[in-house]
Formats: structure tokens, C-alpha cells, sequence
């Protein structure tokens, strides 16, 4: 072999001849902040995209979890149990809309004085109001006096007017009276503790 032919890889020539760089030139103002937006953009794209498969992973789940649940009931069993609901509801909405009128006759037991009675009774009325009218019989008219004090401290008997008052045959006093009564106060619901006192 031909020593005068030797084959190197190496250059002979340096290589700092050739090439020209500055010392602090870097990229510009706008490629940097492009490539900072780039990055921003692309880890806002990951947290999305992993947020989006971490929610569709819990809906998976809780629909199977759902189906799993609906195996249990049997359709009948619910549907009996929404006849029961729509049942109790009904009921609910009667006990709750049911008027006592029973308990006006306890409100002129404990209001009526010992020495005046009734002898006519009349309630009529619907949800805006009950209208009461008495017929009543006293010993003397500061019996009727009385009465009217008592009537109109009642919370259940309102605005009572006492009227036609006259004499009978005994000297008794006879006089009428109108009076209203709240319906809020007959509700079957809010007498419930009353009727167990």
C-alpha cells in the first residue's frame, strides 16, 4: 500500500475559517413569544383533552352504575311504587285542604257565657271565607254585653255583629248575630294537635 495516498477524514483546514457566530444573537422578540403561545396552547389542548376523558370515564362508570341499580328494581316493583307516590300525594293534598267545620262547635262551647244559649246554628261558606249565623237566647242584655266581648276576643270568630236584639215572652233577650270565621283556622292539618289535647 501506497503511503503517499493516505485518506483522512479530519480536515486540514480549521473549521472556525468558515463559519461567523455572534455571541448574543438569539431569535427575536416575535418568534419567541410565538413559541411561548405555541406552548401554552398545546398544555392548555392536554389538560382539556385529559379534563374530556376523565369525564367521559365517570359518566361510563355512573351509567353502568345505573344500569346496574335498574336491574335490581323490576319494572312492576316501580311502577307500583309511582301508583303508591301518586296515591299519597292525592291523599296528602285532602288532608291538607280538608276543613273541620266540628271545630266551630268547640270555639262556641268555650266562648258562649253560662248564661246565654243558642238555639239556631248556620255555617255556610267555601275557601274565601266562612259566614256563621246564631240565634241566640240571654238572661239580660248585659249577658249580651258580655258575650259580645268574648266573641270578640276569639281569634276564630270574626267581626261578630249582634243585632235584632228584643225581649220574648219571658224577658229573656233574643238577638241574632253574624260573624265570620277563618277557614285557615278549620284546616283538618292544623287542628290535628287540638283534637289530641
Amino acid at each position: 500500500m501506497d503511503s503517499k495516498f493516505q485518506q483522512s477524514f479530519i480536515p486540514k483546514e480549521s473549521l472556525g475559517s468558515g463559519m461567523n457566530f455572534r455571541v448574543g444573537q438569539g431569535l427575536g422578540i416575535f418568534p419567541l413569544t410565538a413559541i411561548v403561545i405555541f406552548l401554552i396552547s398545546a398544555g392548555a389542548f392536554g389538560v382539556v383533552y385529559l379534563y374530556k376523558q376523565s369525564v367521559a370515564k365517570e359518566i361510563s362508570t355512573l351509567d353502568a352504575d345505573l344500569a346496574r341499580t335498574r336491574e335490581v328494581f323490576q319494572p312492576a316493583t316501580i311502577a307500583e311504587f309511582k301508583k303508591l307516590s301518586n296515591r299519597l300525594s292525592v291523599a296528602d293534598k285532602l288532608l291538607n285542604n280538608h276543613t273541620a267545620l266540628s271545630q266551630v262547635f268547640g270555639v262556641l262551647e268555650a266562648a258562649t257565657l253560662k248564661s246565654v244559649y243558642f238555639n239556631s246554628f248556620y255555617l255556610a261558606g267555601a275557601d274565601k271565607g266562612f259566614s256563621l249565623v246564631l240565634k241566640g237566647v240571654a238572661k239580660n242584655f248585659s249577658s249580651v254585653a258580655s258575650q259580645s266581648d268574648v266573641f270578640g276576643k276569639d281569634q276564630m270568630i270574626k267581626n261578630p255583629i249582634f243585632s235584632n236584639l228584643n225581649l220574648d215572652q219571658r224577658g229573656n233577650v233574643v238577638f241574632d248575630i253574624t260573624a265570620s270565621v277563618d277557614p285557615a283556622l278549620l284546616y283538618y292539618k292544623n287542628n290535628l294537635g287540638r283534637a289530641n289535647q
